[in-house]
């Protein structure tokens, strides 16, 4: 193969994220896993799952109201200072730029992708980019796929598991 992958170290290299993460992604039923609304609810991180993050202690929830042809949510995290921050996204999946509110400067895009997956492309202040791919795996269980490239363009890929809590919508 054209490329090599170490799980051991929970490690992969940039040629193994461009071809195993698509099939990653696209695995089992895309279909069901992106009908619009099933990821509507509140969701906690789950941290003994998630992987590679690059603060692997920051608390986050994310209220997702709709995911549809339009996606709106709210993001808020905790770090381990105890410095909460949160954004908040409302707008047409379209493939266009716009400034997430919240006063963090970051610019999202959130695409479509012809498998029905919202692929969402984070620019931060700093100049370091966060593309990222959320699937629902079980019904209160989703799994965010991404890859960081730093300031300095040192790219690194994590993974972020999202456990549904009880009592929030499930989008049906």
């Amino acid at each position: 193969m054209a490329w090599q992958t170490t799980f051991s170290g929970r490690f992969l290299t940039m040629k193994a994220v461009t071809h195993v993460l698509p099939a990653l992604l696209c695995a089992g039923s895309v279909a069901a896993a992106t009908a619009p609304g099933v990821q509507v609810g509140l969701w906690k991180k789950n941290l003994a799952e998630s992987i590679n993050m690059p603060e692997a202690d920051y608390q986050e929830t994310v209220l997702i109201r709709r995911s549809d042809s339009i996606l709106d949510f709210t993001w808020s995290g905790v770090a381990a200072d105890g410095t909460k921050s949160t954004f908040s996204y409302t707008g047409k999946v379209d493939g266009k730029a716009r400034e997430l509110p919240g006063g963090m400067g970051i610019v999202g895009t959130m695409i479509l992708t012809p498998e029905g997956v919202t692929r969402s492309l984070l620019k931060y202040p700093d100049g370091s980019l966060e593309d990222k791919m959320c699937i629902l795996v079980a019904r209160d269980k989703m799994i965010c796929y991404a890859t960081l490239t730093d300031a300095s363009g040192k790219p690194s890929i994590f993974k972020e598991v999202f456990d549904r809590l009880p009592g929030s919508s499930h989008g049906r």
